[in-house]
């Protein structure tokens, strides 16, 4: 059976409006409200409050930001925040070469991969990892609060890369 979206995280059932909201830990509340004796459109009001009690309870100061913004939820599952140690092999003149790089890839608001990478020979391991990790937080700034909320970062993260790169030259 196919259910039709009615408002955001509601869809309309056969016999009832079913609710399915999204935590801030990755899994997702369902309930649903009965419209068959209620009628429907106080069934739907019910919904709503319903959703919205249960938003505010779980996503706190971040849930009209969650509710509005259709592609949020998205943007942030495909954020890989930790960059990734990989090895680049190109030719010149017939010479193979290898590269050592760390990489990240996050979205922007428009929903556009953005990439950056930091070569580990001119800045070392440890630079290089802690470069590219700031230029991705630089990147998904307006994210960091929400992210911090969902625990997906920590704070401890944002006080290393801030405290250590104040000596590298970037």
């Amino acid at each position: 059976m196919r259910y039709r979206m009615v408002y955001r995280f509601i869809s309309k059932g056969k016999t009832a409006f079913k609710i399915s909201l999204p935590t801030p830990e990755g899994k997702r509340i369902n309930r649903s409200i009965g419209f068959v004796r209620k009628g429907e459109s106080k069934a739907i009001k019910e919904a709503i409050k319903l959703r919205n009690e249960l938003g505010r309870d779980h996503w706190k100061k971040f849930w009209p930001r969650v509710l509005r913004d259709e592609k949020l939820l998205h943007r942030i599952s495909k954020m890989n925040v930790q960059p990734r140690l990989t090895t680049i092999k190109y030719n010149v003149n017939g010479n193979e070469f290898k590269k050592e790089v760390y990489c990240v890839q996050w979205m922007d608001e428009n929903g556009v991969q953005c990439y950056a990478s930091r070569a580990t020979k001119k800045h070392g391991r440890a630079a290089a990892y802690l470069i590219a990790k700031r230029i991705m937080y630089d990147g998904m700034e307006r994210y960091l609060d929400i992210l911090l909320y969902m625990e997906i970062i920590t704070r401890a993260d944002l006080r290393q890369v801030n405290t250590y790169l104040k000596d590298i030259k970037q």
